[in-house]
């Protein structure tokens, strides 16, 4: 959390930066030749875009294995610095139920601070059902005095249907109108949290911009006020497209 950075990181990510020195982190989607994502596949045409994070939002991965009784969900071989080592992954309680539940209002999208040799392997266990459509790494991250930040303008994607779900405020320092946090996960079996942001996330797939009602229910600290979204989000503007995130004008009280 930013509360656990250093006081000039902190500083530097929320008041020195200025953003115009990273012009990436637009406000605007990059064009196609310039985004990481290409054009929606046909079974996500039209949907909103969720970006998901992946450790301690979805998964805890770690090199030693859970203590007893508790058992890795996975155990993942990966090569470092020429050795296999083992990671012990723990899986957030509903993950994959909340991924076959979202697949159906948004494309998916794995945007990790991870390297690709252990978040690519992972997410291939994780997508029982093939509904991830597409995944970045860290290399897709801007690098901000040593702390990942993602950046939402990269996918290319219409700002006002693009979210991302993260444990990590810095992971979404230059568009936080566009986030939906959420706590960090370890090991709690009784974990509920994806769980309780389904119905949120179903609401916002059918507003005409996110960035209009997420600061609305999003606190200072970084949690989601869930009965102020279930108020703002009744009298939500929804749009009408059949092709909803496409940029439809059209647009009806609910």
């Amino acid at each position: 959390m930013l509360s656990d950075l250093p006081p000039d990181v902190k500083a530097a990510l929320l008041q020195g930066v200025n953003q115009s020195a990273y012009p990436k982190f637009g406000k605007e989607p990059l064009s196609p030749p310039h985004a990481a994502l290409g054009p929606q596949k046909p079974q996500s045409k039209g949907k909103k875009t969720l970006a998901l994070d992946l450790d301690e939002t979805l998964v805890h991965s770690s090199f030693k294995p859970p203590p007893l009784p508790q058992k890795a969900d996975i155990v993942l071989p990966v090569e470092i610095e020429g050795q296999i080592c083992k990671v012990y992954v723990l899986v957030r309680p509903g993950t994959e139920f909340f991924l076959q539940r979202l697949s159906k209002c948004y494309e998916l999208i794995i945007y990790t601070a991870s390297l690709s040799k252990y978040a690519d392997p992972l997410v291939d266990i994780l997508d029982v059902r093939g509904v991830i459509d597409a995944r970045l790494f860290r290399e897709h991250c801007t690098s901000i005095q040593g702390v990942y930040v993602k950046d939402m303008s990269l996918l290319g994607r219409p700002m006002n249907d693009s979210l991302i779900i993260d444990n990590s405020p810095t992971s979404y320092t230059f568009h936080p109108e566009n986030a939906i946090p959420i706590l960090s996960w370890y090991d709690d079996p009784k974990d509920r949290c994806l769980f309780e942001l389904i119905p949120l996330l179903e609401s916002l797939s059918e507003v005409d911009d996110v960035r209009k009602y997420i600061p609305m229910f999003v606190t200072h600290d970084n949690r989601v006020d869930f009965q102020r979204a279930s108020h703002v989000l009744a009298n939500a503007v929804i749009n009408t497209s059949p092709l909803v995130g496409q940029g439809s004008e059209t647009a009806k009280e609910k």
